[in-house]
């Protein structure tokens, strides 16, 4: 699976995930299921160098985070770090918009 597939398949399983547990209805989760494919042409792909997974370990230290969400919130500050600009951080797991919120991240939604 290429990682712009990858990407897809996991936004897909996060709004239907959130559709089944009555976050959103049927005609919100079609429309955000839609805007997904529009929204991953905007994606920057990072690789997982070192300095992230250095990152994502003291993630997972100070935070109750899956490995590989540790590893999203460590590629996002790296991105975030890169670029000198702030960088949004969209997640819908509590744990994991808590983690980015004491981290400094933007969150969406908020």
């Amino acid at each position: 699976m290429t990682r712009p597939s990858m990407a897809r398949a996991v936004g897909v399983a996060a709004i239907i995930r959130r559709a089944r547990e009555g976050a959103f209805g049927v005609r919100e989760r079609d429309r955000a299921l839609a805007a997904l494919v529009e929204d991953l042409a905007a994606v920057h792909v990072v690789e997982i160098l070192p300095e992230i997974t250095t990152k994502a370990r003291g993630m997972l230290l100070r935070h109750p985070l899956r490995a590989g969400d540790a590893i999203h919130l460590a590629s996002c500050m790296f991105l975030q770090q890169e670029l000198g600009e702030p960088m949004p951080f969209v997640a819908f797991d509590d744990r994991l918009r808590a983690a980015a919120r004491v981290e400094g991240l933007g969150v969406i939604p908020a």
